[in-house]
């Protein structure tokens, strides 16, 4: 993380005022008290009080400082270069070919082209909802997750697709469309035993 980049330039122009501010601000006060003029009143007469000049001290102080964060702050590599086409990830269900029967949990895995990219896993079920399944494991070029194929009391015949995107999404447990911003792996349909 860079510090000192342009983009961060305004922030530290807002921190060098908050300096300035500071430092004659102070340097006025003690005037005032040696002196004993005007007591209590700031340096800058564009406040009433002390308080006032405070608070807008600590503003400046804080709009800086966001400003450096907000310029240096980890940035994911679909906001960085935009989500173009021969930048997203292939993603293959190997562990499961259409047709195949199905429990009702099993371990589903693959490959993703681009190792350790964020990545989730869908379950289409009878009711027409996709169910977001949890904790997918990716190590490098590999993934695995326990999916859930219905309940446990589910009829046998019962048809799942399985369906793998990436990058990983903000979304509901269960949801009625995917994602279309998402690369998605081939749908593989099971059928439960």
């Amino acid at each position: 993380m860079r510090l000192f980049k342009p983009k961060t330039i305004p922030g530290w122009l807002l921190i060098a005022f908050w300096f300035c501010w500071e430092f004659l601000g102070a340097w006025a006060r003690i005037e005032f008290v040696f002196k004993k003029a005007w007591p209590g009143k700031p340096m800058i007469p564009i406040f009433a009080t002390i308080a006032q000049s405070r608070w807008f001290s600590i503003t400046i102080l804080v709009a800086g400082l966001a400003w450096i964060w907000w310029s240096t702050r980890p940035k994911s590599i679909e906001k960085k270069e935009g989500l173009r086409p021969e930048r997203l990830p292939v993603i293959e269900i190997l562990s499961h070919k259409n047709g195949r029967d199905v429990q009702y949990r099993e371990k589903v895995s693959g490959t993703i082209s681009m190792p350790n990219s964020s990545m989730q896993v869908l379950v289409h079920a009878g009711n027409d909802r996709w169910y977001l399944q949890r904790n997918v494991v990716v190590r490098d070029n590999s993934w695995e997750v326990e999916c859930y194929f219905g309940d446990e009391g589910s009829p046998s015949g019962s048809s799942y697709e399985i369906v793998a995107i990436s990058p990983a999404q903000k979304i509901a447990s269960i949801i009625d469309t995917l994602p279309s911003n998402v690369t998605k792996s081939e749908f593989i349909t099971g059928y439960r035993a």
